[in-house]
């Protein structure tokens, strides 16, 4: 008798609980639902920069109602990262914002995968204003956060493309860890997990090409032709891929 009270009892407190985490959950998808909405409109409709500055807007109102939901975090980051790179004004800024956002994500959860990539990215992007000797002393910083990120989320095709992108783009030994063939393997992976990213397989292209792997090359020049583009930049490395193949052939 005790314990069926009992139960009773948890059972009552424990409802109005899930009850409310349900509606939390579907409120914060709800407004996620809606930054995405505004993404597809800026990228495929209308290049106008109040709708990225709203989405902005939506994951400030998020984060003082939410303030200990990672995921909202990562996705402000994403979304700082995304209205930052098409201002011309206050750039700086608004990556700073952003990773702060990234920070405090991997803070309410240290195996946030996403919370380690887009501070790594963010990271990338404030070490290009700052200048050659800065941005040298956050490489192996950025790499790490790369290589984090990859470990609590093993199938996440952008973390192996901002890996690779750090190794080919940092100096080589003595000064720094540059490597085009540690590039190559995570481009590889890059396309494996994000095998529609035609940008992924450029670059793994490029890479091929680089290190005199000529046959794979062009094998990945072959995949690109044959992809379907999704905006006005896949279209532009189609067509750049088309007459790199065709230069090949002469």
């Amino acid at each position: 008798m005790k314990l069926r009270v009992f139960t009773a009892v948890f059972l009552i407190i424990l409802i109005p609980a899930t009850i409310h985490s349900d509606n939390c959950n579907n409120k914060i998808n709800n407004k996620l639902k809606k930054t995405e909405h505004l993404y597809n409109k800026y990228y495929k409709e209308n290049k106008d920069l109040k709708l990225l500055k709203k989405a902005n807007s939506i994951f400030d109102s998020l984060i003082t109602k939410y303030p200990n939901k990672e995921k909202i975090y990562w996705k402000a980051a994403e979304s700082c990262y995304k209205l930052a790179e098409e201002i011309d004004n206050n750039k700086l800024k608004i990556y700073k914002k952003g990773k702060n956002y990234a920070s405090k994500a991997i803070e309410i959860n240290s195996r946030c995968g996403k919370g380690y990539f887009w501070k790594a990215t963010l990271t990338a992007k404030i070490a290009q204003n700052k200048g050659i000797t800065k941005s040298i002393s956050m490489i192996k910083p950025m790499r790490d956060m790369a290589k984090k990120s990859i470990k609590f989320n093993p199938e996440f095709g952008p973390a192996y493309h901002l890996l690779a992108k750090i190794y080919t783009k940092a100096p080589g030994w003595p000064i720094s860890i540059g490597d085009d063939k540690k590039a190559l393997q995570y481009r590889i992976k890059s396309t494996k997990y994000s095998p529609d990213n035609i940008l992924y397989k450029w670059e793994l292209y490029k890479n091929f090409k680089k290190l005199n792997k000529n046959k794979k090359a062009r094998k990945t020049l072959k995949s690109i032709v044959r992809s379907n583009p999704k905006n006005k930049k896949d279209v532009t490395l189609r067509k750049k891929a088309k007459k790199e193949l065709e230069e090949t052939k002469k």
